[in-house]
């Protein structure tokens, strides 16, 4: 079994839970999983997003980047979504929530490079989310929308390794 990112859990327990702007919560959702696009936009069609920011963690299973048969490292893509609702028509507060999402992505991508610094000082056996396996130089950010009728947000995807279990065990040999 190879040792794998655990996005959703590191998302909600570590991120969204943590931050200041989310606090996220059983009684006061800041975090939700979404299976794509057709999701969030069920999210936002039906008035599911409460005020204020939001996290959606997009879970996608097995995106990989294709490369050589050889090579046992896979780099996984992830992606979350900041969002922010703002005044319809109103371009000064589309301009803000723009700003605020985009701020908000960057100090969750600042917790992500610290966390992995962290864990990287550990042995792989310490690790309880698996983002020393992080590529810290990988992440994009870019803003999008608006989404439904009040609705901005940040678009953050990044890649992580995959790592299978290969190890040399000497009573396997003469």
């Amino acid at each position: 079994m190879a040792v794998e990112f655990n996005f959703i859990s590191y998302m909600r327990d570590e991120i969204a839970a943590k931050l200041k702007e989310l606090q996220h919560t059983e009684t006061k959702p800041h975090f939700h999983r979404i299976m794509g696009i057709a999701d969030m936009e069920e999210f936002i069609g039906n008035q599911l997003l409460s005020e204020g920011y939001q996290l959606l963690a997009e879970d996608r299973e097995d995106v990989r980047a294709v490369g050589s048969e050889d090579n046992h490292l896979h780099r996984n893509f992830f992606s979350f979504y900041i969002t922010k609702d703002f005044v319809p028509g109103d371009f000064d507060s589309i301009e803000s929530a723009k700003k605020d999402c985009k701020k908000v992505a960057e100090k969750i991508i600042s917790r992500m490079k610290y966390d992995w610094k962290s864990e990287k000082k550990l042995s792989a056996a310490q690790w309880t989310h698996n983002i020393a396996l992080l590529e810290p130089m990988s992440f994009t950010i870019r803003t999008v929308g608006p989404l439904g009728d009040n609705y901005i947000a940040a678009y953050v995807s990044f890649t992580v390794m995959s790592v299978p279990n290969l190890t040399y065990n000497p009573d396997d040999w003469l």
